[in-house]
C-alpha cells in the first residue's frame, strides 16, 4: 500500500524531469506559398545590439591605477626609510641589520608590484576608454530609427523608435 504512491510519485518526478530536460523542436519550415512573409527585420535588428560602454572598465581600470600609485608611493618611503645609514634612526640603533635588508626588499617588492597595478591598470582604463568612445559614436548613428513596418498580408505600419 505505501509502495504505490512512492512508485506514482518517482514516476512523475521522472516524467517531469524528462520533460524539462528535452529540447523544444524547432518550429517548421515555411512553405513558399505561405500567407506570412518572411525575411524582414525589425528596426532593433537593422540597428544591431547595443555594445559594451566600457564603464566597468573605467572603474576597474582607475581604481587599479590609483592603487598602484599608492602601492609605489608607500614602496619609495620603505626603501628609502630602510637604507642602511637611515634605518638607524628610523627604527631605533638596536635594529639588525638583516631587518633593513628585509625591509629595503620589501620596499623594492611593492615599488614593482605597484608599478605592474599601475600598468594594468592604464591597459584596462584605455580599453575601457575605446569602448566608451564607440558605444557613444554607436548612440550618436544609430540614436533614432524611423521606418516602415509590415505586420502582415496587408497590414502596414510606421516604426518610430529612440534611445535615451
Amino acid at each position: 500500500m505505501l509502495l504505490a504512491p512512492l512508485v506514482t510519485n518517482l514516476a512523475a518526478g521522472t516524467a517531469a524531469l524528462a520533460v524539462a530536460l528535452v529540447r523544444p523542436a524547432d518550429p517548421p519550415p515555411l512553405s513558399e506559398h505561405s500567407d506570412i512573409p518572411g525575411g524582414y527585420l525589425s528596426a532593433e535588428d537593422l540597428r544591431g545590439s547595443e555594445p559594451d560602454d566600457g564603464q566597468n572598465q573605467v572603474t576597474l581600470g582607475s581604481i587599479l591605477f590609483s592603487l598602484g600609485g599608492l602601492r609605489v608611493g608607500a614602496g619609495v618611503v620603505g626603501l628609502v626609510t630602510a637604507m642602511p645609514d637611515r634605518c638607524a634612526q628610523v627604527y631605533g640603533s638596536s635594529v639588525a641589520d638583516n631587518t633593513c635588508s628585509g625591509l629595503r626588499i620589501y620596499g623594492a617588492s611593492g615599488i614593482a608590484l605597484g608599478g605592474l597595478m599601475m600598468i594594468s591598470g592604464v591597459v584596462i582604463l584605455s580599453m575601457g576608454l575605446v569602448k566608451r568612445h564607440q558605444h557613444r559614436k554607436w548612440r550618436h548613428e544609430r540614436g533614432m530609427a524611423f521606418g516602415p513596418t509590415l505586420l502582415g498580408p496587408q497590414q502596414y505600419g510606421v516604426t518610430f523608435g529612440f534611445r535615451f
